[in-house]
């Protein structure tokens, strides 16, 4: 028999209410409960054949049915029904027993379970995007939130003649972004020790990638929100605020390019520490070197030939403007 006559006869099975298998795929249907056996080499098929000409009449006209379960709703039952006379039982409908070759049967319950793979990855999947979605949303409300209703705020500021109805909305507008800035501190927080977590794990590059993706996402704005912030309070003449705005940011700048981490994560080095015996051989056989978490991360980050050292110049800015800080400290100190 062929792969088509096959997928034919296949076609006919299940058909109670012109519904076939294929069909019945996407209906969420638990297919292992379908009627066949792949240890007796038959299957069942509805027996329309055996019904009478009256009968199949009826049913191809509409005025009969398939009837309902009387104890399950949503379910049917073997028996054919009047839907003009209140759904009186005409005639039964049974199940013939249709053999088939071993290797036919085997088809059948191949493609059912390949259908409920596909059914349980299209709910995995499913339940992804909405946890994706999720993630992005509540990302969007702490972040982007405050920062827009900031932006409001200045273009209020801008088309506003009254002096002071100005500073009020200059300080409206930093204290929404100051909200943006501390959310993206906090997730700039989490995703540091997440990824310091999930680096020990043997499998980590889907992860890795979206929470480093975040970082660059929230360092690229963080920089934004506290320029703007900066510039307002210039323009209020607060620049001790200015100067304590930028302090704020080294600490994340320290948090990501200070070498504290002791060493370069190793898959394999990371299983086999979690042995006792083990972890103190390797722990005791080379000397400690520490290093920097965007560091790490530029070892593990799927890169383009267009970014391929991203991280390090990120690394590299953070520490230069670290120093640049520690510089006017010294300059502020002589000045007084």
């Amino acid at each position: 028999m062929t792969d088509n006559q096959k997928f034919t006869e296949l076609s006919k099975l299940f058909n109670l209410d012109g519904t076939n298998l294929i069909n019945l795929v996407a209906t969420g249907t638990n297919l292992k409960d379908l009627i066949f056996s792949s240890k007796k080499g038959f299957a069942y098929q509805p027996d329309f054949d055996s019904l009478s000409v009256e009968t199949k009449e009826g049913l191809k006209s509409g005025i009969l049915k398939i009837g309902e379960s009387k104890k399950v709703d949503g379910n049917m039952r073997a028996v054919v029904v009047d839907t003009m006379n209140s759904n009186q039982r005409v005639e039964d409908l049974t199940l013939k027993e249709v053999r088939t070759e071993r290797d036919i049967t085997r088809n059948l319950t191949d493609l059912a379970i390949q259908a409920q793979l596909k059914q349980i990855y299209e709910i995995l999947l499913d339940m992804q995007e909405t946890q994706e979605y999720q993630l992005q949303w509540d990302r969007n409300n702490s972040i982007l939130k405050p920062f827009f209703t900031a932006r409001t705020l200045i273009i209020e500021f801008q088309n506003t003649d009254n002096l002071d109805r100005k500073i009020e909305l200059l300080h409206e507008a930093s204290k929404s972004m100051e909200e943006a800035v501390s959310a993206i501190k906090s997730d700039l927080i989490s995703n540091r020790n997440q990824i310091e977590m999930i680096l020990r794990k043997p499998i980590h590059g889907k992860s890795l990638q979206r929470h480093a993706n975040f970082i660059l996402f929230d360092i690229n704005l963080l920089l934004k929100i506290v320029g703007m912030q900066t510039y307002i309070d210039l323009t209020l003449d607060n620049e001790k605020m200015a100067r304590d705005r930028f302090e704020s940011v080294k600490y994340i700048f320290d948090l990501y390019s200070n070498k504290t981490i002791p060493e370069r994560v190793n898959v394999v080095l990371s299983v086999l520490q979690r042995l006792p015996v083990l972890d103190n051989l390797l722990s005791n056989s080379e000397s400690t070197e520490f290093f920097s978490i965007l560091e790490i991360i530029h070892d593990n980050y799927k890169y383009s030939p267009e970014n391929k050292n991203l991280w390090l110049i990120i690394n590299d800015e953070m520490q230069e403007s670290s120093q640049l800080s520690l510089l006017s400290e010294g300059e502020s100190d002589n000045e007084e």
